[in-house]
């Protein structure tokens, strides 16, 4: 799998995010650090497909995380796995933190944890494009923010106990989920037809709408065995 992605500098600094595909092509992650290296973003997907694949392997596992009885396995394997690995993070003191996206696909349903950007959007034929995470609506409306320096507004590591919940979407055949890195969601994005919905033209409308405005854009499709590729 090869990730589809571009980016668009603006004036202000906001750091690249990093794509990351396990060997069996069911774990993936966009992971984008702030703050000073001694953690890279690499070693955080390494941490976190570590102990999601540990906690899959027996159902008799020990975990210090408390099952949520509303999730099912899956969805508390990774729930376990994002809560564990932030806590490793404030234990050893790192001054980094990051914005993630880590998810699972399993057979047609894609499970995830959103902590930060990126704002994730389904693009299915003939639909419209679809949002759907948990990034606040209300921010992408916001145009106070557009001249101001990208902040995130939540962030793994940051904190000893941090607020998440995973989620989960059925996915098919052909769908697309387009990930983007930026403080807002161009508004002609919603107007644009679904066979013109491609990465150099949503890309184009990106740098137009605010070319003051960094961004990263990329994109992931559903194939016919179900995986993510290129």
């Amino acid at each position: 799998m090869n990730w589809h992605d571009q980016s668009f500098a603006g004036k202000n600094f906001q750091p690249r995010p990093k794509y990351f595909l396990s060997g069996d092509k069911k774990i993936f992650a966009i992971i984008t650090a702030w703050g000073s290296n001694s953690l890279s973003a690499a070693e955080l997907f390494e941490e976190l497909e570590t102990q999601y694949n540990y906690l899959s392997d027996s159902e008799e596992k020990t975990i210090f995380v408390p099952k949520m009885m509303s999730l099912n396995s899956l969805a508390n394997n990774i729930r376990a796995s994002v809560i564990q690995v932030n806590q490793k993070i404030n234990k050893e003191e790192y001054t980094q933190a990051f914005e993630l996206f880590f998810g699972v696909l399993h057979e047609s349903v894609c499970v995830f944890v959103q902590i930060g950007c990126p704002f994730i959007l389904l693009n299915r034929k003939a639909q419209d494009l679809m949002l759907i995470g948990q990034c606040n609506k209300a921010f992408i409306s916001n145009r106070n923010i557009k001249d101001s320096a990208p902040l995130p507004n939540q962030l793994l590591g940051m904190y000893e106990d941090i607020s998440f919940h995973p989620m989960h979407y059925q996915v098919s055949e052909g769908d697309q989920m387009i990930f983007l890195n930026r403080q807002l969601i161009p508004k002609a994005w919603w107007n644009v037809d679904p066979a013109n919905r491609k990465l150099n033209y949503l890309s184009q409308l990106a740098t137009e709408d605010s070319p003051e405005m960094p961004f990263c854009l990329s994109f992931a499709c559903i194939s016919e065995d179900k995986c993510f590729s290129q």
